[in-house]
């Protein structure tokens, strides 16, 4: 009797080798799905509230290579090989077992902790995870209801399904700190955002700046990495604006700057988002903002945790290095084009290789830098990789505060010499950002240039430089026709 016991014991084993012991429903979903903007019909299971797509499917549609290893029971991915198969139809059961898969999962030769379910005898990943694992792009679109995958993450946002036309202008500027690093973007219609705030001797006049422009809340905040002279004058800001978003690498240190800044975010209760490659920050029909670095979870040095960000509105790219230094940059698959990149690590010989300067085609290098600094940054030779490709090297120690303009297709700036933020303040309207059109009666916010708000009566027209999300905080809300 104890043979085939043993037998069945044996066999058991060899099924949850293969897969969890415990299975959960998988129910098939009708999402709607477009890949690379074609409407396509893969299998589509939830769990848990997740959508999970066969792996085989990605591949195909998105062209890259998925090899089975018999012998080791392990899945291999090689991005910079092409599908050898083309999707097919899967059965399609409107509810089936999903068991957890073991199978280990390899990415260009690197092993990966991505989850997974077998399905039907296949294997399903979270689409999301798989996403932020291969630098794909994948985004729900209210608007048409549906899941957008593209296969380049840092595609042009105004070229997606329903993109409408450009309005507006959205600013970009780098504020004069010193021998460190702060950047204050505000978008089209009205959101913003601030990268860094120089050391705890500049929160002042990073707070000064952003009130200079009208605002008086911050959407989204993001410190880049725990160094002083990034994250120094973080606190007095945060104590000056109500944020509603903070993004921050998964690193600490142990500074009294650090664990102060720390306290502050406990204490204002903003939320803390993890900033890392495929985190998406906003996004809509004509605007995004992504993460695209750290791609590593693990790094000798503090520089190489820095949260690479993209701005993109219509046609204008920005792309902000924090003090990434070339490992970092040599990790990034995503897109890093762009027309304005500010220069990591303080133009440092450590960072901006030949090969990086060469993929982002800038068309201005931003150094944010101190006056003869310490450091003797920036180093001649990183000045001279960034004029090689034909960009113009732009200095704040030179210049001072320096704010771009883009209407989505053109591209401008003006500088501050005298680093007084008054002079470089561009008058706000409710057209370029500085503000929306209210109806204070409906409780209603509008662009300018909605037909709406044209028709507002004197009485209930009012024109504000909150933001819009101090906006719907008081009770407002966004006009379904403009969408500000």
């Amino acid at each position: 009797m104890k043979k085939p016991f043993l037998a069945l014991l044996l066999i058991f084993g060899l099924i949850a080798e293969g897969t969890g012991i415990y299975a959960q429903t998988a129910e098939l979903t009708s999402q709607t799905v477009y890949i690379n903007k074609k409407a396509e019909t893969p299998p589509v299971y939830s769990i848990d509230g997740s959508n999970y797509f066969r792996l085989r499917d990605v591949a195909a549609y998105l062209d890259f290579g998925v090899d089975y290893n018999e012998s080791t029971n392990s899945v291999f991915i090689d991005m910079y090989k092409p599908c050898a198969d083309k999707a097919d139809e899967a059965e399609k059961l409107y509810t089936s077992d999903a068991h957890t898969s073991v199978q280990p999962v390899f990415v260009n030769g690197e092993k990966k902790e991505i989850g997974a379910y077998l399905i039907n005898g296949s294997n399903y990943f979270k689409i999301r995870d798989l996403a932020k694992t291969l630098n794909f792009s994948c985004l729900y679109n209210n608007e048409l209801n549906a899941v957008e995958i593209n296969k380049n993450y840092g595609y042009d946002p105004s070229d997606r399904l329903g993109a409408s036309k450009l309005t507006g202008t959205t600013y970009v500027s780098f504020i004069d700190v010193g021998q460190g690093d702060s950047a204050f973007v505000e978008l089209y219609n009205g959101r913003t955002l601030l990268i860094d705030a120089g050391d705890s001797g500049h929160g002042s006049a990073v707070a000064d700046f952003i009130r200079s422009r009208g605002k008086t809340s911050i959407d989204y905040a993001a410190a880049t990495h725990p160094h002083a002279d990034h994250i120094g004058g973080m606190a007095e800001v945060l104590n000056g604006f109500n944020v509603g978003k903070m993004y921050m690498p998964d690193v600490t240190a142990d500074s009294k700057t650090y664990q102060n800044l720390m306290q502050t975010v406990q204490d204002r209760g903003i939320e803390i988002n993890t900033a890392e490659n495929g985190v998406n920050i906003y996004h809509d029909e004509v605007a995004d903002i992504s993460i695209i670095a750290p791609c590593s979870g693990k790094y000798d040095d503090l520089n190489n945790y820095s949260a690479v960000i993209k701005v993109t509105y219509g046609d204008n790219k920005f792309l902000f290095m924090g003090d990434a230094e070339t490992k970092s940059e040599n990790e990034i698959t995503a897109d890093v084009s762009a027309n304005v990149v500010k220069v990591g690590h303080h133009g440092s010989k450590t960072s901006s290789s030949q090969s990086f300067t060469e993929r982002t085609g800038a068309d201005f290098a931003v150094i944010s830098v101190g006056a003869n600094n310490s450091y003797n940054h920036p180093a001649p030779e990183t000045v001279s990789k960034w004029q090689s490709v034909g960009a113009e090297v732009l200095r704040t120690d030179l210049l001072g505060n320096i704010c771009f303009l883009g209407d989505g297709e053109k591209l401008s700036y003006k500088t501050d010499r005298n680093s007084t933020p008054s002079e470089i303040v561009f008058e706000p309207s409710a057209e370029t950002g500085g503000g929306f059109v209210l109806n204070t009666s409906t409780k209603k916010i509008h662009l300018p240039s909605c037909r709406y708000a044209k028709s507002i009566s004197e009485k209930n027209r009012s024109v504000s430089s909150k933001s819009l999300s101090e906006l719907e905080s008081q009770g407002y809300e966004a006009c379904k026709v403009c969408k500000p």
